[in-house]
């Protein structure tokens, strides 16, 4: 089966006059299957927003091609490009709501521009305004609500046209994180029950833990690192997708530590989780492991433990060789 969404070997330069040219996209290649959530991460100026408007066609890539069901959408004319951008529906980071319209104004908006018919829009709006949690306010202005409603008014004008893509361009970056847990937890919900395909823009790496199946990060306009949520976060290999990783680890304060042995951070992948390994170990090789810290990542496909403890005694090798050969992934910490 061929992939929703595909770019192939896809650049994108622009030009500026006394200025040097400047890469925003440098032989990207990705595949998305239907279905998926898939989070493309990086930094500001990694070309995020970039590999976004070339999907939607808003920027032609100077180079390469872009695939929709196997369709190439990159040498289209204006009258077809709108056709395939009507399967897209864009959430924004700032929400970019019309302040004279309520939010049933600004959410029929898009099928207005759509010429439906005033009966069906009127029908769609209100189913839009259930899945959203905005029926009662469904006559207030923009000015009247949170961000978090803003944003959920923002959602469901993306939905208004029935699209099979959603594209989320940094859309919980305005939000506080409580606000953060509860948009990404309904973009979930709607992806679920509407077959969506997701595309998630952002620079953080929790956002992408909590909702998404596959991640590509970005830098300097090339993708470094792509798979599977589970394998990229448990296993990174580039140092930028490292970096996006250890930010979601806790610090810890030095005056727990004793300094006299090894600070080791722990995963336990899946099944690994339930057993008592550490138990195992301090009994195996007469070792002492001071907990310090420990949480559980339940991403997509997988659940996630993790340790970070301090292991002291006189055979650490031997134990740390243990906890590796009963497939815990080991890295040594320094603090």
């Amino acid at each position: 089966m061929s992939p929703l969404i595909e770019f192939r070997g896809v650049s994108k330069r622009y030009y500026r006059a006394k200025h040097p040219e400047v890469h925003a996209l440098r032989h990207v290649n990705l595949s998305i299957e239907k279905g998926d959530i898939f989070g493309i991460i990086g930094l500001s100026g990694a070309g995020k927003s970039t590999l976004l408007r070339c999907l939607s066609m808003l920027e032609k890539p100077s180079i390469g091609r872009i695939f929709i069901h196997g369709q190439e959408i990159t040498n289209l004319d204006e009258s077809s490009l709108r056709n395939v951008r009507m399967q897209m529906g864009l959430i924004f980071q700032h929400f970019n709501l019309f302040s004279s319209r309520t939010v049933r104004g600004n959410i029929a908006y898009p099928m207005e521009i759509a010429k439906i018919a005033k009966e069906e829009r009127g029908r769609r709006v209100s189913e839009l305004l259930g899945l959203v949690g905005l029926t009662e306010q469904k006559d207030a202005y923009p000015a009247q609500l949170s961000g978090g409603q803003k944003q959920r008014v923002g959602i469901a004008r993306a939905l208004a046209n029935a699209p099979e893509i959603l594209l989320c361009d940094e859309a919980t970056s305005a939000l506080d994180p409580k606000t953060t847990q509860e948009i990404l937890a309904l973009i979930k919900d709607l992806q679920e029950k509407l077959e969506l395909t997701v595309v998630l823009i952002t620079h953080e790496m929790e956002v992408v833990k909590q909702i998404c199946n596959k991640v590509a990060v970005l830098e300097g306009g090339e993708v470094v690192e792509t798979g599977k949520i589970s394998e990229v976060f448990i296993e990174p290999k580039h140092p930028a997708t490292k970096k996006f990783v250890e930010k979601t680890i806790h610090e810890i304060p030095s005056y727990l530590l004793s300094g006299k042995g090894k600070v080791l951070h722990l995963h336990f992948k899946g099944e690994k989780a339930d057993q008592p390994i550490i138990t195992q170990m301090v009994k195996k090789f007469n070792v002492d492991a001071n907990i310090l810290l420990g949480w559980i990542d339940s991403l997509q496909t997988v659940t996630v433990g993790n340790l970070v403890i301090e292991l002291t005694g006189d055979s650490l090798d031997e134990a740390i060789a243990f906890l590796r050969d009963q497939g815990v992934r080991v890295e040594e910490r320094e603090l």
